[in-house]
């Protein structure tokens, strides 16, 4: 595809990203009303296919955002795919498509770890799909060979009918650019906040669980570990601090190793959620190269942040792709590490088949 943006056409089916915290990692449903025609034509209108409006909860949302929010429906496997520990999926909840690591199998479900709310579910394998990055108009990793790829609907996923998509049309912007858009709904917000619970979903009936005895972990003083942030910019880095004390049953008071004050003249110390902090990971010494797709860790602005390979150059340089920004930078071997993930008190790697 020459250019990946014009497949945005009005009418066109999509997936939308959105760039609150709570919603990161999850793609909803939705359709093309029209494409800007200011000066901002960068920008889309959509509607929702599964979230309802506030203001009129028998409307579907419709709201303007960014191109690099959007992307194609992704594609699917044919039914009856099993999925491995260590596999990176979507799995469909709460209206939307949310991308996790499958951390064990029980019987028929798949326990799937997100690590935007830290929180542990339990699907079956029709309600998961394999995760990929919609990349310069391509999808990564490809459909598996032999398999069609199809677009699945998911139950209760209504589409929009000929009559609405006629009508899309009349949801038009200012001269100006401004436009009164209708807010995200608040449900799936709060849901998403308790990240300190491990829930499981048995089919569409859900329960909570017994807390597991690493939910929340203990650090001492002195004790090396990695802080990560909610912070718009710095979503996926890890940076290196050192445990001040602990301030709260929740809280912890950190210094960085790599991070200073505004006015460079000590390390930055800050009080630090819980659920942001994690154990100094485990040193993986990759001698030879990394792969292609592979999940990886980059050295880049004081931190760690995490990326996939997208090209491997001579010399043991790589082309790295960052989700969150849309970017690739290259990088030397030195600078990368394995990508792992803190889960219930184990240290976990994607699986290498299917690392994005």
């Amino acid at each position: 595809m020459s250019d990946p943006n014009s497949y945005f056409k009005k009418g066109a089916p999509i997936e939308i990203s959105s760039d609150d915290p709570d919603f990161r990692g999850a793609w909803f449903t939705g359709t093309v009303i029209n494409r800007s025609k200011t000066k901002q034509k960068n920008q889309v209108f959509v509607q929702y296919h599964t979230l309802m409006s506030d203001k009129d909860e028998t409307k579907f949302l419709r709201e303007k955002v960014d191109m690099i929010q959007l992307r194609p429906p992704a594609p699917r496997e044919m039914w009856g795919r099993e999925f491995k520990v260590g596999e990176e999926v979507d799995a469909f909840y709460s209206d939307g498509w949310w991308e996790g690591i499958v951390t064990r199998i029980e019987g028929v479900k798949y326990v799937v770890y997100f690590r935007g709310s830290k929180e542990e579910l339990a699907f079956r394998a029709d309600e998961l799909r394999v995760h990929r990055e919609w990349v310069k108009g391509d999808w990564v990793p490809p459909l598996e060979i032999g398999d069609e790829q199809k677009i699945v609907s998911n139950t209760n996923v209504e589409e929009p009918s000929k009559n609405t998509v006629e009508k899309l049309g009349t949801f038009v912007e200012s001269t100006d650019g401004n436009t009164i858009v209708e807010e995200p709904c608040e449900d799936i917000v709060e849901r998403f906040r308790k990240g300190t619970l491990v829930v499981e979903v048995i089919s569409d009936n859900a329960y909570i669980a017994e807390p597991g005895t690493n939910i929340v972990e203990m650090f001492k003083k002195g004790e090396l570990v990695e802080v990560t942030s909610d912070d718009d910019g710095f979503q996926g880095a890890w940076f290196a601090a050192t445990i001040v004390e602990k301030s709260s049953n929740d809280e912890y008071v950190v210094e960085y190793q790599s991070l200073t004050n505004d006015d460079g003249t000590e390390l930055l110390k800050e009080k630090a959620n819980i659920k942001h902090i994690r154990p100094n990971p485990p040193e993986i010494t990759v001698t030879d190269h990394y792969s292609l797709l592979q999940e990886v860790d980059a050295l880049y602005n004081d931190g760690w942040w995490v990326g996939v390979i997208s090209k491997v150059l001579q010399g043991k340089k790589y082309f790295i792709y960052f989700r969150g920004t849309n970017e690739e930078l290259e990088f030397v071997h030195s600078d990368l590490r394995p990508h792992q993930d803190w889960i219930d008190g184990k240290w976990v790697m994607a699986s290498k088949a299917t690392k994005l």
